[in-house]
């Protein structure tokens, strides 16, 4: 009888110790995970969810601000994994006609991906392989604070890119080539961020 008692004890502890341990960081909402409320004039202006999680785009006004994070669905809530912030967006779009970024691929979510922003001439964002002229049409989504794109990167490889932005003409407004060396699409982020 102590044998069971005492088996069943240690089975509880070792659920809870596992229960612990998986959503150790874990926020019950969204906003939480990434941590919205502490930044002043911020507000999500985008959540592109996929079957692993989301892809939360915030604007912060003060400063013009873009912050991008990729927020995991995890036991008990949400964890962010993976974020990056854009300063100044309106002045780099007044310079270069886009904004854009890369994240390389995290176990247990939806990248790789290149995302960014675009102004109100643009239709069109394609991003190509040049190794293999492999193209993808980016997702153009519309917030009130601005034109989202984005693509997932699968079926891409190596790490040289062009990012062309176009009228509905088909004009090119702007053209970006990227090394995203030292990562190259399909390799995971560098140790910490699984």
């Amino acid at each position: 009888m102590k044998r069971k008692s005492l088996g069943v004890i240690l089975a509880i502890i070792i659920i809870v110790i596992v229960f612990k341990v998986t959503t150790s960081g874990s926020e019950k909402t969204i906003e939480e995970a990434i941590d919205l409320y502490n930044i002043r004039s911020a507000s999500i202006i985008h959540e592109e969810k996929n079957s692993k999680g989301s892809i939360v785009f915030t604007y912060i006004s003060e400063g013009n601000g873009l912050r991008v994070s990729v927020v995991k669905k995890v036991i008990g809530g949400y964890k962010k994994v993976y974020g990056t912030v854009h300063g100044d967006i309106k002045e780099t779009l007044e310079k270069r006609g886009l904004v854009y970024g890369y994240f390389p691929e995290i176990k247990g979510t939806e990248l790789p991906i290149y995302y960014g922003v675009v102004g109100d001439e643009v239709e069109v964002v394609k991003v190509v392989e040049k190794k293999r002229s492999i193209k993808k049409e980016a997702k153009i989504i519309d917030t009130d604070e601005g034109r989202i794109w984005l693509v997932y990167m699968e079926g891409f490889q190596g790490s040289d890119f062009d990012i062309v932005a176009l009228s509905g003409e088909g004009k090119e407004i702007s053209m970006v080539s990227d090394d995203i060396s030292p990562w190259y699409v399909g390799q995971k982020a560098f140790k910490g961020y699984e």
